[in-house]
Parts: structure tokens; C-alpha cells; sequence
């Protein structure tokens, strides 16, 4: 019998820690400049990304991850393709850099701080739409879309307009799994990574608005078979998005997995 991944202490603690190391690793940076009278942001990869992008789609093939990094070139065609879809169009190619217009707004962990039910339900609404889109992606195929790294941080709120926009893409899910798994993956990204920044008598009610929301049954099903295999072996994505001990890391899964079993409640806003 394979040794359950919460009865393993060293397990679990190993996997957070590369799970955080890879997720701390940047494959470049991102400045403000002046470019035709206009401020924009400049995105340049280091010199050593592609160092960065093959170790960590081998560690990725190897844990089963399902999320691989981009090279440059498809990197840059996908954050501008993507740019019409998920933000104003205004993303664009400048030799090897990426150039961008501010967005409105700010990142919705620094919101949730304020315990702001609507940036969470915006945020979950806006990947609820563009999971129902195709796209061509890097790779040639076209199917449904999905983010690949569908974190807290990669979501601006802007509350004048109650509009949430996902951006940052330099990562992909193995389009060999189906839409209804790359869904889940992201779904649970988001869901593991904002808990970080509520106290846990908060997580009720996120999952119980993630439920009511993103009603699809099979994308629950989908995250439900996650959660089962998490118990047996740790998800790199997840334990480096979720700054969580292990307790803490056990309670929320619990929560998922009652989650999942359960018929949709009664929506709640935070306490």
C-alpha cells in the first residue's frame, strides 16, 4: 500500500519546499518604461529562462504536474493572442519583449484582505468565461482554454467597474488532458492559493461560493479525483501556491472533498 502523502511528514514538507523553490524561480523581469508617449510595462526573460523552462517541464513530467513552461516564441505569441480575450488588446510583441498598458486595479490578494466576497466571485466568473472559449494554442491544437497558473496573484480586481482580468501566461496545461481536467486544475489553483491570504474560519465560504458558482459537476468530479490522488502523492502546483502546513493543508482539503459530495448551498459573503 502506498504510503499516504498526510502520514508522510517528510514527503509533504519536501514536495512544499521544491513546489515553493520552482514557484519562486522567475523567468523574468517586468518594468515600467515610457514607450510612444505612453506608460507601459516591458517583460524581458533572462538569459538562463530557457535553463529554468527545461528543468522544470522535466520535474513537471516527472510528478505528474500536467503544466509546462513556454519557450520564448510561444510565450510571446500567447500573451498576445490571449491579450483581446483576457484584457483591452493592448499586449504586444517588441523585438523580444512583451509590452503592455497598466491594468485597472490590483492583484486580488491584496483585496481579499478585506475579506471582499465580490473580487473573489469576479475573479471566479471571469475563469468560468474563458474556460467556455477555444483557442489555438502554442502548441497548434485548438480546444477550450485554460490558464495554467491560475493563481491569486495573476487576477487584477478593479472595483470601479466590479471587472475582473487574468493575465500572465507563460505556462500551459498537457493538452492530452481533457478540458474538464484543466478546468478543475486551475479552479483548484485559484481555490489553494487565495485561502492563503483569508484566516481558515473564512474557507467555508469560498468554497462554498466556488461551488454555487463554477456549478459544473464534472469539473467537481474531476477535482475530487485530484484530492483522492493527493492523498498518495503531492501536487507541486498546489503546495507552492498554498503557503499552508500541513494541518492547515489537510483541513482545506477536507473542505474540497465535502465540497465535492455535496448539492450546491445557499450563497454566503464573507464573515
Amino acid at each position: 500500500m502506498r504510503l499516504k502523502c498526510g502520514h508522510a511528514p517528510l514527503l509533504f514538507e519536501g514536495a512544499t519546499l521544491l513546489g515553493k523553490s520552482l514557484y519562486l524561480l522567475k523567468l523574468g523581469r517586468t518594468r515600467r518604461v515610457r514607450w510612444r508617449g505612453q506608460i507601459v510595462w516591458r517583460k524581458r526573460r533572462h538569459f538562463y529562462a530557457p535553463l529554468i523552462v527545461s528543468v522544470g517541464n522535466a520535474l513537471s513530467r516527472f510528478f505528474h504536474c500536467g503544466v509546462y513552461g513556454l519557450s520564448h516564441g510561444a510565450w510571446l505569441y500567447w500573451e498576445e493572442t490571449l491579450s483581446p480575450l483576457c484584457g483591452d488588446g493592448q499586449t504586444r510583441r517588441q523585438g523580444q519583449n512583451l509590452l503592455s498598458l497598466p491594468m485597472p486595479g490590483v492583484p486580488l490578494r491584496e483585496v481579499l484582505h478585506d475579506e471582499n466576497a465580490l473580487a473573489f466571485c469576479a475573479a471566479l466568473r471571469e475563469l468560468q468565461r474563458l474556460h467556455n472559449t477555444k483557442m489555438r494554442f502554442p502548441v497548434g491544437k485548438v480546444d477550450f482554454w485554460s490558464h495554467g497558473d491560475a493563481h491569486a496573484g495573476n487576477v487584477f480586481f478593479d472595483a470601479a467597474t466590479d471587472r475582473a482580468q487574468w493575465f500572465d501566461f507563460e505556462s500551459i496545461h498537457d493538452l492530452r488532458r481533457s478540458p474538464a481536467n484543466r478546468h478543475a486544475a486551475d479552479l483548484q489553483t485559484f481555490l489553494f492559493s487565495t485561502a492563503v491570504y483569508l484566516a481558515e474560519n473564512q474557507w467555508p465560504q469560498i468554497v462554498r461560493l466556488a461551488r454555487e458558482i463554477y456549478a459544473d459537476e464534472l469539473i467537481w468530479r474531476e477535482i475530487y479525483d485530484d484530492l483522492l490522488e493527493f492523498e498518495n502523492w503531492p501536487n507541486l502546483v498546489h503546495l507552492g501556491h498554498a503557503h499552508l502546513n500541513r494541518h492547515a493543508h489537510a483541513r482545506l482539503l477536507k473542505l474540497l472533498k465535502t465540497a465535492c459530495q455535496q448539492d450546491l448551498g445557499h450563497r454566503e459573503a464573507f464573515h
